[in-house]
């Protein structure tokens, strides 16, 4: 796709940085922005925890990282953190129905195998979303 992206004239020339520098600052900064969601939190009797939740600020497309502790106790920010947990399993439902739309096709026993796999998940997408609506 790069390779396809590279003349000038390409539709997908638009939607890539060329200047190497400003290409390789954004991609360092892509890298970084990985290390919060990475670190956590391993207490005493080796339960773990996310160190940082992130916190997307409403109407826009700006965030941040919090101290999950701090997030929680923070009335607002565990409801931005709550709100984005909302929108990335939405997201990760839309996918799953895409998926099952793709699939929904083939005869094979495979075929079917995929497909009651992708059942269960739908399923416990649906547990997870009602335990996320309790919660809120």
């Amino acid at each position: 796709m790069l390779e396809e992206a590279r003349p000038e004239d390409a539709v997908l020339h638009g939607l890539c940085t060329w200047d190497d520098e400003i290409a390789g600052e954004k991609w360092r900064k892509h890298e970084l922005r990985q290390v919060p969601r990475s670190l956590r939190v391993i207490t005493p009797d080796h339960d773990s925890y996310p160190a940082y939740v992130h916190i997307k600020v409403a109407q826009s497309n700006q965030g941040y990282y919090q101290d999950t502790k701090v997030a929680v106790r923070n009335i607002d920010e565990y409801s931005l953190a709550f709100s984005s947990l909302s929108r990335l399993l939405n997201a990760v439902n839309s996918s799953l129905k895409d998926l099952e739309r793709v699939a929904s096709g083939g005869n094979t026993d495979r075929d079917r195998e995929r497909r009651a796999l992708l059942h269960q998940v739908d399923q416990a997408l649906k547990v997870a979303s009602a335990a996320l609506q309790q919660a809120s």
